[in-house]
């Protein structure tokens, strides 16, 4: 990063991924913020357009291909160091002067599935804006593995008509070993197939078993709560009996509950059970009341069907106000 940045003081972070999942590919992922963390201003202007950067004198003048120029010798360096044959070249095939095609990414999603679960059908889509896409006729059914062994063996096969002898001989002993390799790997896939499928169709008995055991336990459960309330329904309606004697409803039957209140579109008020009255008389006789003809609050024994009040309301306003106009024609 030093001979990226100039030995400025630009903050950046990188993460190296080469175990694990991405044991069979390793990479590296690098976050640039570029800003110099004293001034705070920008120093490789990595967003800056072609021009700008030619302008402003930087190297490139896309910044892309001069990251990518700049990473190839790091990385070749790095290989020489380690004393490693092997190098990298950020141009393409063509650009190198190599005759074979490129293959094309294959994820390691992709990898899983092909190898472990099934071969992945081919279909059509529909992506995020509505648009159809037709895959069988864009890969003609073949999957990503399967793409990348028909361009491998297309380059084989292009190298054994080499002209060069070596190039040739080469080829065709490569040809010759990956036939062998390739009935071996799809036995291999094969195998973790059909153990795949086994681990999962036990996975899917067991998940049934577990909610074939849950169902038969809350049954169970439902059944003993039951049968321990029915075991006390005598006990239960001698001491509803009770409550209803100590009301003083024996021998009739207790009225149901009423709603606390009822609501009108102006007001809400408290309004007593149906037959209010005479309810209440009997409450206050079986008490012990000296007298049942004790006078009742005002309109607790009817039940309000409208709403009087912003009448009544209004009438109120009209009275205060012709009262202070009557005062104030008396002072005038």
């Amino acid at each position: 990063m030093a001979d990226l940045t100039g030995g400025k003081l630009v903050p950046w972070f990188a993460a190296i991924h080469q175990i694990g999942e991405d044991a069979h590919n390793p990479h590296v992922h690098i976050a640039i913020h570029d800003r110099d963390i004293e001034t705070g201003r920008r120093v490789l202007r990595l967003s800056d357009s072609a021009r700008d950067r030619r302008k402003a004198g930087l190297p490139g003048p896309q910044a892309v291909v001069w990251i990518r120029e700049r990473w190839e010798a790091v990385c070749n360096e790095a290989l020489a160091r380690a004393g490693i044959d092997a190098r990298i070249d950020r141009r393409t095939l063509e650009a190198q002067g190599i005759r074979r095609k490129a293959g094309i990414h294959e994820g390691p999603h992709a990898q899983h599935i092909e190898g472990n679960i099934r071969r992945p059908r081919s279909r059509r889509r529909i992506n995020g804006c509505g648009r159809v896409i037709d895959y069988p006729s864009i890969d003609n059914g073949r999957t990503r593995r399967e793409f990348n062994v028909h361009i491998i063996d297309l380059n084989l096969e292009r190298a054994a008509r080499s002209r060069n002898p070596e190039t040739a001989v080469w080829a065709q002993f490569e040809k010759d070993e990956r036939a062998k390799d390739r009935a071996l790997e799809e036995q291999l896939a094969r195998e973790e197939q059909e153990r795949t499928s086994a681990r999962r169709a036990a996975s899917q008995a067991f998940l049934e078993r577990v909610k074939k055991l849950r169902a038969e336990r809350d049954q169970r459960l439902t059944a003993a709560v039951s049968d321990v309330s029915a075991r006390f329904v005598p006990q239960r309606e001698a001491m509803r009996a009770d409550q209803r004697r100590a009301r003083g409803f024996e021998g009739q039957t207790e009225p149901a509950a009423q709603p606390a209140y009822t609501a009108c579109r102006h007001h809400r008020h408290h309004t007593p059970p149906a037959g209010g009255r005479a309810q209440i008389a009997v409450r206050r006789a079986a008490a012990g009341a000296q007298s049942a003809d004790r006078p009742i609050p005002r309109g607790a024994g009817r039940r309000r069907e409208g709403c009087e009040g912003p009448l009544r309301h209004l009438d109120r306003k009209r009275t205060r106000t012709a009262t202070c106009r009557d005062g104030a024609d008396e002072r005038s």
